[in-house]
């Protein structure tokens, strides 16, 4: 689903090269905020499947303050919230770095919760 909104988005953004910084930046917010909320909304399901779903719920907890702190300035434009930008991308890949190495750490040892991904043999 979040690979879906991101499509969407994306084309949106390709086919109105016209819209100005502060419609782009508004849709960045847009997007940022649907992920946040499929990510907590994932991280929610899988609570009972995988460990260290705290990972995946605090990128999605990032995604929505990005979203929230972009739409209440957006008119400092996208040079101004440069380094918003880069911290929130800076941050998000982190939580999802800790993520990856938590379930390929799992995996690996073939202790997820319920067996249902035990390590074949």
């Amino acid at each position: 689903m979040r690979g879906i909104v991101a499509v969407l988005f994306g084309i949106l953004a390709i086919t109105r090269p016209g819209i100005t910084t502060v419609t782009l930046l508004f849709f960045i917010a847009a997007w940022a905020l649907a992920t946040g909320v499929l990510r907590i909304v994932a991280a929610i399901r899988l609570r009972k499947e995988i460990t260290g779903e705290f990972w995946l719920a605090l990128s999605g907890i990032a995604s929505v303050v990005f979203a929230f702190l972009v739409m209440m300035n957006p008119a400092a434009g996208a040079l101004a919230i440069a380094w918003l930008i880069g911290w929130y991308a800076l941050f998000l890949g982190a939580m999802l770095v800790m993520l990856s190495i938590k379930l390929h750490h799992i995996r690996r040892l073939g202790d997820m919760p319920g067996g249902k991904y035990q390590r074949a043999a």
